[in-house]
């Protein structure tokens, strides 16, 4: 199943707190990410989503402080289109699984786009196990 990604970065942008709102590191990312649109990050905005995974893997939280629900859907689907290239990575498994643990998460019940992000993860996960099974290490093309 292919999940159709045009609509998700522009329709999370919209739903995302002010500044006053939602202060904090993670927002003003989140806000910064989603404006500049789906890629693969670099230098410092990719050791802040290494960040971001090890907070979800091993503290089973976004942040310390509790966040939006808009600002969580937005650090997931930022952390899907880190994960969507070609070929799917390590990193990108990486990302996938932190996106998945942070959409059960509390704070992600019930938010926007939470079905559409979901079947992105899926579709990822999909993609590299059909590379797997056709024995191209893993490597997958889109």
């Amino acid at each position: 199943m292919t999940v159709d990604r045009t609509p998700v970065f522009p329709a999370l942008l919209e739903r995302q707190p002010d500044e006053a709102e939602a202060p904090d590191g993670l927002a003003a990312d989140v806000r910064r990410w989603l404006t500049a649109g789906p890629s693969r990050r670099a230098g410092d905005d990719h050791a802040a989503l290494e960040a971001l995974c090890r907070q979800i893997d091993v503290r089973k939280r976004l942040a310390d402080a509790p966040v939006p629900k808009a600002v969580a859907m937005g650090a997931v689907a930022v952390l899907l289109a880190d994960a969507d290239v070609d070929p799917i990575d390590g990193w990108s498994l990486k990302c996938v699984n932190s996106a998945l643990k942070a959409l059960d998460f509390d704070v992600a019940a019930g938010a926007p786009r939470n079905a559409t992000l979901r079947a992105w993860a899926f579709d990822l996960l999909d993609r590299h196990a059909a590379a797997t099974e056709a024995g191209h290490d893993g490597a997958v093309s889109a």
